[in-house]
């Protein structure tokens, strides 16, 4: 007579982890030119002006500021408010001084969530000659 016995162990592992909100702007352009601008019409638009890609794994919104109004190299200046933009081909609307929200979304898919913005400048005949300058600030954030 054959006995057989099997002795069995068992033994348990506890895993975790932490997956940390993570938000990530990625800007596929940095410099937007208008080129010259016809001093009869007095505007410019530039389609696709600037692309960014927004990757998240929460609630997020996407704002921008200007630093500032356009300023020549003479130190002329234009305001801000003469720009334009428009998101993902919606209407067009008035940069702010202050800054806005342009854009909110939920968790993106593996590749992002693209955002194209077209942008237009309108002047007027009382604003000086010259090669002007601004910088516009992204910014994403969690929505809390």
């Amino acid at each position: 007579m054959l006995i057989l016995i099997l002795l069995f162990s068992i033994g348990n592992v506890d895993m975790s982890f932490r997956n940390e909100e993570s938000l990530i702007l990625r800007m596929d352009n940095s410099v937007v030119q208008f080129g010259i601008i016809d001093p009869v019409t007095k505007k410019a638009e530039v389609p696709s002006a600037i692309v960014m890609t927004v990757f998240a794994n929460t609630d997020w919104m996407l704002s921008c500021k200007p630093e500032g109004d356009f300023v020549s190299d003479e130190g002329e200046e234009i305001p801000i408010e003469r720009l334009y933009y428009r998101v993902n081909g919606g209407i067009y609307k008035k940069m702010e001084r202050d800054g806005e929200v342009i854009e909110k979304g939920s968790p993106t898919q593996d590749i992002g969530e693209r955002i194209i913005m077209d942008m237009k400048l309108q002047l007027s005949w009382k604003d000086p000659a010259g090669n002007y300058r601004a910088r516009l600030v992204f910014t994403v954030s969690n929505i809390n």
